[in-house]
């Protein structure tokens, strides 16, 4: 399986933030870089995660609480009365 390309990019953290990710990294047997892919990672999928329950409650707010509202919008779903003879 072929590879994608990568590109670098240079972080500079404070000294602290440094530190903590270096000690984490050797903790878990991992380099510094693979803990800040994965936190990266992570933090994309969260934002993209959040757009789309942004996406999904403003489609729920538009949805009319009242059923004859409702059959304005989307004639189709109007059910016929019953005629009872």
């Amino acid at each position: 399986m072929k590879s994608s390309p990568t590109r670098s990019l240079v972080i500079t953290f404070l000294p602290r933030l440094g530190a903590q990710v270096r000690k984490v990294a050797q903790k878990q047997r991992r380099s510094a870089d693979e803990l800040v892919f994965e936190a990266c990672q992570r933090h994309l999928a969260s934002l993209e995660q959040t757009e789309l329950e942004e996406q999904y409650l403003a489609g729920y707010e538009r949805i009319p609480e009242d059923v004859a509202d409702l059959e304005v919008l989307v004639p189709h779903l109007a059910v016929p009365a019953e005629e009872w003879s």
